[in-house]
């Protein structure tokens, strides 16, 4: 059985441990990475964008989907009111294209990280 598999057949909090033990077996016992609410923004952005690309192929429901993407862009909207509220955005400075602190290379994030391959 594959560690996909795995995920996918567990409970949602067993499978989001597990999810977490595998990028700290992979990344090291500290945090790489933004600030988690700004990765968890980037994620919830991925997500939106998979599940358009889901909808575009045309083989799931197309009513489930659309379900599936408004919860999606309610919780991105969670996201970013909590981002607001917390002054989390005070700290990062920004660079010349504007991405840095978003998702950009920068000297903090591993190299796994910048390549983009860090889920599994």
């Amino acid at each position: 059985m594959t560690v996909q598999r795995d995920l996918l057949e567990l409970e949602a909090e067993k499978a989001v441990e597990l999810k977490f033990q595998i990028g700290r077996a992979r990344h090291g016992p500290e945090w790489v990475g933004k600030r988690p609410i700004l990765e968890a923004h980037d994620e919830v952005l991925d997500a939106l964008a998979y599940i358009r690309e889901e909808m575009r192929d045309g083989e799931l429901s197309e009513l489930a989907m659309f379900e599936l993407y408004k919860i999606l862009l309610n919780a991105l909207q969670g996201v970013r009111v909590l981002i607001a509220s917390s002054g989390v955005l005070e700290g990062i400075n920004g660079t010349q294209d504007g991405i840095e602190d978003f998702g950009g290379p920068g000297s903090d994030r591993s190299d796994a990280t910048q390549r983009g391959d860090e889920g599994i």
